[in-house]
């Protein structure tokens, strides 16, 4: 048995290259990922690439978004933030940005449709609602708080959507498209668009008002959302959006119940991946079912090595979800009362290992571990394909 030392954000940890019988390799996951129909989504995939026809879509990890998934890069973080700090972007994210893959990208806020109402500020993601209730005046040194403080520039999501999307346009020359969804329908509403390095192509509002301290719900919101004419986003930009509603439509006529499942999030299952490959295409099974899957990305290099020191701002994010599961367990029809699964995994399982001891080393993740029927696994993923997957917890 071989080890390895990995480098964490608490010093390092000793990995040993573990023995898994062959029999856990081939459970539900992996029978998912092993099918013809992945097979043939993954190929779909591979030639977008090779003919650069990609667009990378940053969107929060919420689990009821509805996202165009078959030829493009998907990267999740709570309120889509986790891209950028300080309004800058994030460095272990510039080789994502920089993609030569990609056309385009689409920055996606959500809300919920509920809350909007004429001149009132449209709300519904989580973490923009913890981002308001913030009281701290320093940085907290941990969890969904400190990623809040760090990542999140404003509370309101269509300031929040913007901010992102110029930000990450300040590297760019291709179109960075803001976007809104109301994750309640899968209504996708765009609001501007950027390119050459932050100039405005077009915005549904004055950009240089919102970064006056001029934002007012009242104004912004009087009569609904601002948005851009479709004619001036990316044709490709249309395109994904017209499949999306499609699939939305589809969605719908399979579960009458849509919008009301919409209304709670309440995955099964929570997934952290440096994969950026949607899970529909590479679990379809496992990620069918509408809301069913919280995601979250960890940045890597170009050549698959794990940013260790990107593991705290995980970790935070996964503090959001895995305690409103501990809170709400057995609680029917609460948020995340039926979050029983995490999976973990990298293209090196080493480092899912490390990640995973890590966080099992935070007091929150331990009161999650012990509640019954909770499962953790780690996996080893690349090119889509997942070669080694551990349970290392199933009560």
């Amino acid at each position: 048995m071989t080890e390895r030392i990995i480098q964490t954000p608490d010093g390092p940890i000793r990995v040993s290259e573990p023995t898994i019988p062959p029999e856990m390799l081939r459970g539900k996951f992996l029978s998912d990922n092993e099918s013809q129909e992945t097979q043939g989504l993954l190929e779909n995939w591979e030639r977008a690439r090779t003919q650069r026809n990609q667009t990378t879509i940053i969107a929060c990890g919420d689990a009821r978004l509805i996202l165009p998934h078959r030829t493009t890069l998907n990267l999740r973080s709570i309120a889509a933030a986790g891209i950028t700090k300080q309004s800058a972007i994030t460095k272990s994210y510039l080789p994502i940005i920089n993609n030569p893959y990609s056309k385009n990208i689409l920055v996606m806020g959500h809300f919920d449709g509920r809350t909007l109402m004429s001149g009132e500020r449209i709300k519904g993601c989580g973490g923009l609602g913890a981002k308001e209730a913030e009281k701290q005046t320093k940085e907290p040194r941990s969890g969904v708080s400190r990623y809040v403080w760090t990542h999140i520039q404003d509370k309101d999501v269509y300031l929040q959507t913007i901010k992102a999307a110029l930000a990450i346009s300040k590297g760019r020359e291709e179109p960075v498209m803001p976007a809104l969804q109301d994750h309640i329908t899968g209504a996708i509403y765009p609001i501007g668009v950027f390119s050459n390095y932050a100039q405005v192509v077009d915005a549904a509002v004055d950009v240089d008002e919102l970064f006056q301290d001029n934002f007012d719900p009242k104004e912004i919101y009087e009569n609904g959302i601002p948005v851009i004419d479709d004619n001036v986003m990316p044709d490709e930009l249309q395109e994904l959006l017209i499949q999306q509603s499609i699939d939305v439509k589809l969605l719908k006529e399979k579960y009458p119940d849509f919008e009301k499942r919409q209304e709670v999030q309440n995955p099964k299952m929570i997934v952290a991946t440096t994969e950026n490959r949607s899970m529909k295409i590479r679990y379809p099974q496992t990620a069918r079912e509408p809301g069913s899957i919280f995601k979250l990305h960890i940045a890597r290099t170009p050549s698959g090595e794990v940013l260790m020191d990107t593991v705290k701002d995980i970790a935070d994010q996964l503090n959001y979800p895995i305690t409103h599961a501990t809170k709400n367990y057995n609680k029917k029809g609460q948020p995340f009362s039926k979050t029983d699964t995490l999976l973990i995994e990298t293209e090196d399982i080493y480092y899912s290992y490390a990640i995973a001891l890590y966080l099992f080393n935070q007091r929150w993740m331990q009161m999650w571990a012990q509640l019954p029927n909770r499962s953790a696994m780690v996996a080893q993923t690349q090119g889509g394909k997942t070669s080694e997957m551990e349970i290392l917890k199933a009560a």
